[in-house]
């Protein structure tokens, strides 16, 4: 293959400046006359243009990292980047806020220092809502956990925990204005549990680790996408039981609307989890909620609440019946529709007929086309599914190999002169993108080619398109905990970058570093990134 014929490409980055009317601020407190200072405004209050017009509401922790914090909701009408020179205290971070209710937040409830900075608990009463208002700085997040008590066996919801990350950077990213995702498929309760070594028939063994949270495809996907600032709306089913519960709760928690799900007696879906520490390796073990979702329960007025104003729509998959009848009205509607083929399903052909997208696991694409390669593989898929605009293989640490059709009228520049074989063309990219240095993902892509493979009666066919083969994130031995959902989190950033108009080689990139961060710690949603990681700031 000729070298001409693909080229390097790095991820770029774009940031822009805004200024709003009310901001959420983070202050180190060290006095109690501080403390009465700020409460009072008395110190604050000034007739310059860059004084804050009224504090709204205060609240103080205790002593937290060595002094007290402050989370203070204010009008102001400043700029973010100029607010220290204003404020008399040692300013931790500025959130800048569309609009908010001084009732939205009730109180701080703690902090610690994390390798990321410094992070303060309060608690929202409207976690949902305090999500979708906040404009955040690239390096600062809002994560919203359960917080939960024990009373008399049973268990009570406090309230949210929104987790304010600290940074000195007040920069802040735009949200993409086509940001609204529905997805359809499977949200369920995952019981992981860390073993040292997995257990022989018969053995009776000790975990090292248990975790009980929020799992499925569908769910882990939806959530991987809300933290990096995507509207989610999910429908599925779980059972009026305690694991449909904390299902539901922990997809509130992350800003996944959950109004249409539906919820009836039975079971919810569970999985148990076996991460075994030696082989670096997960076995989960499903069990399906019960009854079934049926596409009965998928009503018109769910239909409309899921589809008004949606800009993609996603499926993992499962539920077949009801996510055909979804897909069908979807497509009536001209949205786009990104399904994950991770292995034969009843009712899986019916509903990739409708795809935009694709992103398959590595068996997926010779399993369904049985051809003899990956490459040929995806060329036959886009010969079979006229409406894919690309498919994505995933590969685990090995990277990704993606396949983008283009028109055969592209720019002289970017075709490459006569047919070209698939597999010689992948295999050369997968050498080059070895050879990259660093851990950070990156990507080789082809020219535009006219792409060859022969049909079961040797006939020659074509389509006109170009590969990416992407490189996965190098995560040192030390940090690997699990690999639970990492594909689930390259397939929520893979939307997030189809929403913001992402190039391909930055939404393989971001796609990449969203399921490594998956992978560092126990479970499939912990470890995935929000706005706030500084390892996805630059795609976003």
């Amino acid at each position: 293959m000729d070298s001409k014929a693909h080229m390097r490409t790095q991820p770029q980055t774009h940031h822009c400046r805004h200024s709003f009317s009310t901001a959420v601020v983070l202050l180190r407190i060290s006095s109690l006359h501080d403390w009465i200072t700020l409460r009072t405004n008395s110190a604050c209050a000034t007739d310059s243009p860059q004084g804050w017009k009224s504090c709204v509401n205060v609240w103080r922790s205790e002593e937290v990292l060595g002094s007290s914090i402050a989370i203070a909701v204010l009008e102001c009408t400043w700029l973010a980047s100029s607010v220290a020179s204003v404020l008399p205290f040692e300013l931790m971070d500025v959130t800048n806020v569309l609009s908010i209710s001084p009732g939205t937040l009730t109180g701080v409830a703690g902090g610690r220092r994390t390798s990321g900075g410094d992070e303060c608990f309060c608690v929202s009463r409207d976690a949902h809502r305090l999500s979708s208002r906040l404009r955040l700085p690239l390096a600062n997040s809002l994560v919203f956990q359960r917080r939960i008590a024990f009373t008399g066996g049973r268990m009570l919801t406090l309230g949210r925990a929104v987790t304010v990350r600290c940074s000195n950077n007040a920069e802040a990213s735009p949200l993409p204005e086509k940001r609204v995702l529905v997805g359809c498929g499977s949200a369920a309760l995952d019981f992981l549990a860390s073993v040292d070594k997995f257990p022989q028939p018969d053995d009776k063994i000790r975990s090292t680790e248990l975790q009980v949270q929020g799992g499925g495809n569908v769910g882990n996907a939806l959530t991987a996408a809300a933290r990096l600032g995507l509207e989610c709306r999910i429908f599925t089913k779980v059972a009026n039981d305690g694991p449909g519960s904390q299902i539901l709760a922990e997809l509130q928690g992350d800003g996944v609307d959950v109004s249409n799900v539906v919820v009836a007696e039975g079971v919810s879906p569970f999985t148990f989890v076996i991460v075994d520490k030696e082989t670096n390796t997960r076995t989960c073990i499903h069990t399906p909620g019960s009854p079934a979702l049926i596409p009965q329960e998928l009503t018109s007025a769910s239909v409309n609440s899921l589809l008004n104003e949606a800009n993609l729509v996603y499926f993992d998959g499962r539920l077949a019946d009801t996510a055909i009848v979804l897909a069908e009205e979807a497509s009536k509607r001209q949205l786009p529709i990104l399904v994950d083929a991770e292995r034969l399903r009843e009712g899986l052909d019916d509903l990739l007929s409708y795809a935009t997208y694709v992103v398959a696991s590595a068996k997926f694409p010779q399993s369904w086309t049985s051809a003899p390669t990956v490459a040929e593989a995806l060329v036959k898929m886009m010969l079979q599914l006229p409406r894919l605009k690309f498919v994505i293989v995933t590969l685990g640490a090995s990277g990704c190999i993606m396949l983008e059709r283009h028109a055969s009228d592209a720019s002289e520049a970017e075709i490459e002169d006569g047919s070209v074989e698939v597999n010689s063309l992948v295999e050369s990219l997968s050498r080059e993108a070895g050879e990259l240095c660093g851990s950070s993902p990156n990507s080789i892509t082809s020219k535009v080619c006219k792409l060859s493979i022969a049909n079961n009666s040797d006939v020659q066919q074509h389509i006109w398109g170009r590969f990416h083969v992407g490189t996965a994130e190098t995560i040192p031995a030390s940090e690997l905990v699990d690999t639970t959902g990492a594909g689930d989190g390259f397939i929520g950033g893979v939307m997030y970058a189809i929403l913001a108009g992402l190039s391909a080689p930055k939404m393989l990139a971001l796609g990449a570093t969203v399921g490594a961060g998956s992978c560092r710690a126990l479970g499939a949603r912990p470890g995935l990134p929000t706005r706030a990681d500084p390892k996805v700031a630059s795609f976003l």
